[in-house]
């Protein structure tokens, strides 16, 4: 289930009726930001793109610090996970973490199974981690992350929604239009705009619904009636 950028930004210009290219009321260089900016403000709201980034640190046996992936975000990272004992990483608080390796000079002498980390990011907005303890062995991180919606940058390029998803998007990009031309261009009646900005916040819940639905387990629990 996809759509192009193109294809998006037609069925959204049919929407409010901006269908003259002599005398558009939003710019095609306009309305490519507006896809932009509305696919990835939806994208981050229903919570898309996540998934596993097998192998994504290389963990060596004289250093805590490691720089994760340049693609991985702070506010993306769900779970970091050790793969040679396919276990989870408890994350802590960087005051936890410096506590941990007080006393100990150098720090690199405390070896061992990692099973904690810290996590920060620097000025450059790189994301950072910090483990406990060093390992003794080399290893390496798997991570478990929300990706970011990519930018579309071409008319061609991909939008990865579900079809609901899609049309909820297009209805948003349509209501941006709208409100960003001026009067003489606005051929549909701001009525059908709120129902347009109200379905798109429909879609947005419906499509959280579906997500949550779909982590759910199948396991039912008897209980008495």
């Amino acid at each position: 289930m996809a759509e192009t950028r193109i294809t998006c930004e037609n069925n959204a210009r049919i929407l409010v009726d901006d269908l003259d290219p002599a005398s558009y009321g939003v710019s095609n260089e306009r309305l490519h930001e507006i896809v932009k900016h509305e696919a990835q403000r939806i994208a981050r709201r229903v919570g898309l793109g996540e998934a596993w980034v097998s192998a994504a640190v290389s963990l060596d046996t004289t250093n805590r610090d490691f720089t994760l992936p340049a693609t991985v975000q702070y506010g993306n990272v769900q779970h970091l996970i050790l793969d040679s004992r396919n276990w989870p990483l408890r994350k802590v608080p960087m005051e936890t973490m410096n506590g941990h390796y007080m006393g100990f000079v150098p720090a690199s002498s405390v070896k061992g199974v990692p099973y904690r980390y810290a996590m920060w990011e620097d000025t450059a907005q790189v994301v950072n981690i910090r483990i406990y303890p060093i390992c003794a062995v080399a290893d390496s991180l798997t991570i478990f992350t929300r990706n970011q919606q990519a930018v579309l940058a071409a008319d061609t390029d991909s939008i990865p929604f579900s079809n609901d998803l899609l049309r909820t998007l297009e209805k948003s990009v349509a209501v941006k239009m709208w409100k960003s031309m001026t009067a003489v261009h606005r051929k549909v009646s701001p009525e059908f705009i709120q129902d347009l900005e109200m379905d798109a916040a429909e879609g947005m819940a419906q499509e959280r619904i579906r997500m949550i639905r779909m982590k759910r387990t199948d396991n039912v629990a008897l209980v008495e009636a």
